[in-house]
């Protein structure tokens, strides 16, 4: 099974002269790539959510992976996974939001790398989680 992890170099380390991507596309682009979901081309609706959209709120690796959650699941399955994962986010780093985050995991030497992979690894294990749904009653 592919891994979102994985993927998270490929968009950090891109090569000279290629646009630059913020966490928040990075992640996405990640889960599109482990999960095959086809979606090449949407990351730059996620351009104005870096840096905690811009402000420091809601860290971009966060919200780029409730973006590709978002194309992977729908209905109660996706509001399941989106919950789980902004628990996991909370109870394993702290919380979810940009500032906290950067000064949890951020360096000098890597930037924001290695928030986006701790968030890639909680991701990978929200998207294997299996979570069973009852009908909803009508």
């Amino acid at each position: 099974m592919k891994k979102v992890k994985d993927f998270i170099v490929k968009y950090i380390d891109r090569p000279e002269g290629a646009p630059k991507l913020n966490c928040a596309q990075i992640t996405f682009l990640a889960a599109n790539d482990a999960w095959e979901l086809g979606k090449d081309g949407n990351e730059d609706m996620l351009k104005g959510f870096g840096g905690g959209m811009i402000v420091g709120i809601t860290c971009g690796a966060v919200t780029g992976g409730i973006a590709a959650l978002g194309y992977k699941y729908q209905g109660a399955m996706l509001r399941e996974k989106v919950k789980l994962y902004i628990n996991t986010v909370r109870e394993k780093c702290g919380s979810e939001n940009c500032i906290p985050l950067k000064e949890k995991y951020r360096t000098e030497e890597e930037g924001c790398k290695p928030t986006m992979l701790v968030i890639a690894e909680i991701l990978d294990e929200i998207d294997a989680t299996e979570i069973v749904i009852e009908e909803e009653q009508k």
